[in-house]
């Protein structure tokens, strides 16, 4: 008895709350107000990234930065944040507090965002925060295969949405439109795919972003066994 199958892998594309939002600086200093920058605190990262590439909801996000005078040594005053501002708002908050002169933190993706690591200067020290390191984040995606008479994927995402999903079959080197589908309003799906008689159908799935979060791909195949 021949049974189809699926076999396939995910291709994922101590905090404070966040607290109200942060002006991007810090009363004025007086003219005689050192200069300052900051710097990340790893050896071969920015300030900021996450675990991995592309990131998915729940993912960690890692932080450590610290400011340092124009002679290059520590400064002693004011107070380092871990800072993020999520996609489709225009305001920073903080969402992690470090000590006078560094942060080093783990925080959770949860959508899209701008992330920065802000000292906020003081009166013999002026404000400075790092580039701007956006992470994009995609939906987490739970799938299991579907076996038996028929073959397929189902599952959910997360945060749950109305997620449009397009399937593609490879054809030769390339993919090409199979389907077009969406999850319900509670995240969830079921796609069957056809088992060839022999070899493999390779597929890729894609669940669409949008505004807040990016889009998660995931690849696999079809086949049928005795």
């Amino acid at each position: 008895m021949r049974a189809r199958r699926l076999l396939a892998a995910v291709v994922t594309t101590g905090l404070i709350a966040p607290t109200a939002v942060v002006v991007a600086s810090s009363t004025a200093p007086a003219s005689a107000a050192t200069a300052t920058r900051v710097v990340s605190g790893y050896s071969n990262q920015p300030a900021v990234y996450a675990s991995r590439k592309p990131a998915t909801t729940g993912d960690n996000v890692y932080a450590a930065g610290y400011a340092l005078d124009g002679a290059g040594r520590r400064v002693t005053e004011g107070t380092v944040y871990l800072q993020r501002q999520l996609a489709g708002e225009a305001t920073w908050s903080n969402i992690a507090v470090g000590t006078t002169s560094s942060v080093i933190a783990t925080s959770k993706a949860v959508r899209n965002a701008n992330y920065r690591v802000y000292y906020t200067g003081s009166a013999n020290f002026t404000p400075s925060w790092t580039p701007t390191i956006k992470i994009n984040v995609g939906r987490k995606v739970k799938t299991k295969s579907i076996r038996g008479k028929q073959a397929g994927l189902k599952g959910n995402v997360k945060p749950a949405a109305k997620v449009k999903i397009i399937v593609q079959k490879k054809v030769g080197k390339k993919y090409k439109k199979f389907k077009t589908l969406r999850t319900n309003r509670k995240g969830s799906f079921k796609i069957i795919l056809p088992a060839p008689r022999s070899g493999r159908s390779y597929w890729k799935i894609t669940f669409a972003g949008s505004k807040g979060y990016s889009k998660t791909v995931w690849k696999g195949y079809t086949y049928k066994s005795f």
